[in-house]
C-alpha cells in the first residue's frame, strides 16, 4: 500500500512539475525567448512524445512570427498532433491541464489559426505549386477546396495560355476531378483532332483513326478520311483504280458510289454481253445481283416462252431461277383490264375468269411484262402511276406522273403537270432503275438502238440504253435515228449525222424526210422535192411536188409539167413511177 501511494505521488509530483516546466514555456514564448522554450520542450518530449499541452506549445513556437525559426508547416503538424492526443475533457490529465490554459477550444483555434495563415500565404504568393503544397499538408476541407479552385483556375490558365492539345492533356491527367475538366476535355479533342489531321490528307485522318481509338471526333475524322481516300481513286478516272478501291475498302461509305462509277465507266451501254463482261471481269463488285436483272430484262422483255428457253440455254447460271420460273410460267396468261363501279382488274383472255379483282384505279394494258397501274385515287384527276407484273405486285412504285408502255425493256416516264404543263421527263427498265434522270423537256422512244432527247434548253442530243448520251445535246431541232440517219439541225438548215454524231452527208437543205429503204427526199426552197441515197448521192434532183416515200422499190410521184396545145400552154401534174433506182415511167391513163 505504502508503495502504490509513492508511486501515485512520484507521478503525481512528475505530472505537476511538468505542468509547472510548461507554464514556464508559456512565459518564455511570451517573451520571445525560443531557444530556452525549444530546450524544455525537447525534454519534455523526449520523455513523453504524446504530450499535447508540448505539442501545443510547439506549435505555438513555430507559429510566432518573432521567432527567426518560424515554420508554419512545422506549426500545423505539431497542432494537429496536439489535437489527435488531446485527451477526453473528463480525463484528470486534461482537467490539470486546463487549469493551466492548455483547453480544447485553445488548441484547436489554434489549428485553425495556422491553418488560415498557410492558405492566405499560399494565396499571397498564387501559384500552382503554393497551391498544391497547401492541399498536400493542410486537412482543413473549407480551405483545401479554396485552395484547389484557385490551383485549377491557375493551372487551366496555363494550359488556355499555351493552347495546344498536349497542355490540356496533362491538365487533364492532374486535375481530373477539376471544375474545368469538361471544357478541357473538349479543347483537348478540339485542338488534337485539328492538330493531327491539318494536313488535311487522307493518311493525316488515318493516322488520328489509328492512333485515338476513343477520340471525340472520330465520325468526322472518318467521314474525311474516307472521302478524301475516295477522292484519291475517283479522280484517276480509270475502273482498275475504282476496282481496286472497291476491293481494299469494301466497307467505305463511297463503297456504293464507287460500284456505280465503275459500272458506268466499264458498261457504257447495256448490251447483254457488255454487262455479262462486267461480271466476270469484276467478280468482287457487288454489282453482279443488278446487272443479272439488266441482262434478265434485256433478253426476255418479249415475254414468250421460245424467248425463256433461248435465255436459259444461253445463260444456264442465271442466279435468279425463282424469277425465271414465274414468269416462264406466266408467260402464256393473256391478261385484259375491265371496269367495276370506277376501279379495275384483270380477266385472262382465254377463260375471261377474273385473276384479279378491280383495286387499281386507273390501268393500261400489258406491254411486255407489266402493266401501268394507279393504286391511289386522283388528285386533280392527276394519277400517280407505277407499274405491276403479272402476279399484280408493284415492282416500280407508283410516283409518276406520266408513263409509257415498256418498249426493250424501257419505258419513257414523266413528273410534274404532265402533259399540258412544265413536265420532266426521263427513262426507267423494269426493275425500276432511273436509266435516263427524269430531268428532260422530251425524250422520245428508241430507234437505232438511240433515243431523242431535248433539253429544258431546248437542244437535242441522243441517248442510248444506258443513259449515255452518244451524241451531245446541241442542235436545234432533231428528229428520230432511222436507218442509223438522222435529221438535226444547227441553225436553218437540215443535214444527216450517223449513230456517232458525225455529219454523213455534207449536204444542208431546208427540209428533209427520214430514210426509208435506203431513200430520202429533200427540199432546197420548200417547195420541190428531190431524192438522195443514204450514200448522200442525190439519184433526183427536186422536180416533184410532193416528199418521196419509197414504201417499197417503186413509189408513185407528180410532176408539174409544161403542156402545149393548140397554142396554148397549161401546167399539169402528171403521175410517174419512180423506181429505188431513179428510173421513171409515165402513168397513162
Amino acid at each position: 500500500m505504502r508503495k502504490l501511494v509513492l508511486v501515485y505521488l512520484i507521478i503525481y509530483s512528475f505530472s505537476f512539475s511538468c505542468l509547472a516546466s510548461l507554464k514556464g514555456v508559456q512565459d518564455k514564448l511570451y517573451t520571445n525567448q525560443f531557444s530556452k522554450a525549444k530546450a524544455v520542450l525537447d525534454k519534455v518530449l523526449s520523455k513523453d512524445a504524446t504530450n499535447y499541452q508540448a505539442l501545443f506549445l510547439y506549435a505555438q513556437l513555430y507559429f510566432s512570427s518573432d521567432n527567426k525559426g518560424y515554420q508554419i508547416d512545422s506549426a500545423y503538424h505539431y497542432a494537429s498532433l496536439s489535437v489527435a492526443h488531446l485527451p477526453a475533457e473528463k480525463d484528470k490529465n486534461y482537467i490539470k491541464g486546463f487549469r493551466y490554459g492548455f483547453s480544447k477550444t485553445r488548441i484547436f483555434q489554434l489549428k485553425k489559426d495556422v491553418t488560415e495563415a498557410a492558405y492566405f500565404s499560399a494565396e499571397q504568393a498564387n501559384k500552382i505549386g503554393s497551391y498544391n503544397h497547401f492541399i498536400e499538408v493542410y486537412q482543413d476541407d473549407y480551405f483545401k477546396n479554396l485552395a484547389i479552385k484557385h490551383r485549377d483556375d491557375l493551372a487551366f490558365g496555363e494550359a488556355k495560355t499555351k493552347m495546344d492539345f498536349i497542355s490540356f492533356k496533362e491538365f487533364m491527367d492532374k486535375y481530373p476531378s477539376s471544375n474545368q475538366a469538361t471544357e478541357a476535355r473538349g479543347l483537348y479533342e478540339k485542338l488534337l483532332f485539328e492538330n493531327t489531321t491539318k494536313e488535311g490528307s487522307w493518311q493525316a485522318y488515318k493516322h488520328y483513326l489509328d492512333n485515338y481509338p476513343e477520340a471525340v471526333f472520330r465520325e468526322e475524322a472518318l467521314a474525311s478520311y474516307e472521302t478524301l481516300l475516295f477522292a484519291e481513286y475517283e479522280l484517276s478516272k480509270e475502273p482498275s483504280k475504282l476496282y481496286e478501291f472497291i476491293s481494299l475498302y469494301p466497307f467505305n461509305r463511297y463503297r456504293n458510289k464507287a460500284e456505280s462509277l465503275l459500272f458506268r465507266s466499264v458498261c457504257k451501254d447495256f448490251n447483254s454481253q457488255t454487262l455479262l463482261n462486267f461480271i466476270q471481269n469484276y467478280s468482287n463488285s457487288n454489282s453482279a445481283h443488278h446487272i443479272w436483272q439488266l441482262i434478265y430484262g434485256n433478253e426476255t422483255y418479249a415475254d414468250n416462252d421460245s424467248i425463256y428457253s433461248y435465255f436459259i440455254q444461253r445463260f444456264p447460271f442465271y442466279p435468279h431461277k425463282q424469277q425465271f420460273c414465274t414468269d416462264s410460267t406466266l408467260a402464256s396468261i393473256k391478261l385484259y383490264a375491265f371496269e367495276s363501279n370506277g376501279l379495275y382488274g384483270f380477266k385472262n383472255k382465254l377463260t375471261d375468269s377474273i385473276v384479279q379483282l378491280p383495286i387499281y384505279y386507273d390501268v393500261q394494258e400489258f406491254s411486255e411484262r407489266l402493266c401501268a397501274a394507279a393504286s391511289s385515287p386522283s388528285v386533280n384527276n392527276k394519277y400517280k402511276y407505277g407499274f405491276i407484273n403479272k402476279q399484280f405486285l408493284f415492282v416500280v412504285a407508283p410516283m409518276y406522273d406520266e408513263v409509257y408502255d415498256f418498249e426493250s425493256g424501257l419505258s419513257i416516264v414523266g413528273v410534274g403537270d404532265c402533259p399540258d404543263g412544265v413536265c420532266r421527263y426521263g427513262i426507267i427498265n423494269e426493275i425500276g432503275d432511273t436509266i435516263l434522270p427524269i430531268l428532260y423537256g422530251d425524250v422520245h422512244e428508241f430507234y437505232d438502238k438511240l433515243a431523242l432527247v431535248e433539253t429544258v434548253e431546248k437542244k437535242i442530243g441522243y441517248t442510248n440504253n444506258a443513259g449515255n448520251f452518244i451524241i451531245s445535246p446541241k442542235f436545234l431541232r432533231g428528229r428520230d435515228f432511222s436507218e442509223n440517219l438522222a435529221a438535226v439541225q444547227l441553225d436553218t438548215s437540215w443535214f444527216f449525222i450517223d449513230t456517232n454524231g458525225i455529219q454523213k452527208i455534207p449536204i444542208f437543205f431546208k427540209m428533209v424526210t427520214d430514210f426509208k429503204n435506203g431513200m430520202s427526199s429533200f427540199s432546197k426552197d420548200g417547195n420541190l422535192w428531190g431524192v438522195l441515197n443514204n450514200k448522200g448521192e442525190i439519184i433526183k434532183e427536186a422536180q416533184f411536188k410532193e416528199p418521196v416515200i419509197f414504201e417499197d422499190l417503186v413509189t408513185k410521184v407528180k410532176v408539174e409539167e409544161k403542156i402545149e396545145k393548140k397554142g396554148k400552154i397549161k401546167y399539169s401534174l402528171i403521175e410517174y413511177l419512180l423506181h429505188i433506182d431513179g428510173s421513171m415511167e409515165k402513168i397513162t391513163d
